[in-house]
């Protein structure tokens, strides 16, 4: 299925609209990206994850199957209330635009006394 591409800021924004979008249809898929940066991370719904973790599962050898408990390698399981997280995401997101305002008042500071 086709992803969608989405910068961190905007996807930062549209959080539960993409949880909709990821849980509503199977295998709906949202890619997150960081301006100037390579790296990208994937939304997807944790019954799909879970879905894509066994079919990978059966096809390893059984000595690793029965290794214990095995994960896509970087899925993650968030535990806790949502709006907790979510409001410790928003205060980080404060911070960061503080220093960026603090550092460009500075800037401008600097360009003036030039």
């Amino acid at each position: 299925m086709a992803s969608e591409i989405l910068p961190i800021s905007v996807a930062r924004k549209r959080l539960f609209d993409i949880f909709e979008q990821v849980v509503r249809i199977k295998g709906n898929t949202i890619v997150i990206e960081r301006r100037g940066s390579d790296r990208r991370a994937a939304i997807v719904s944790a019954g799909y994850l879970e879905e894509l973790e066994a079919k990978v599962r059966l096809r390893l050898p059984a000595s690793k199957r029965k290794s214990g408990v095995w994960h896509m390698s970087g899925s993650a399981r968030i535990i806790g209330d949502a709006a907790t997280v979510l409001d410790q995401v928003r205060a980080h997101d404060r911070q960061l635009r503080r220093r960026k305002a603090d550092a460009l008042d500075l800037e401008l500071r600097d360009e003036k006394r030039r």
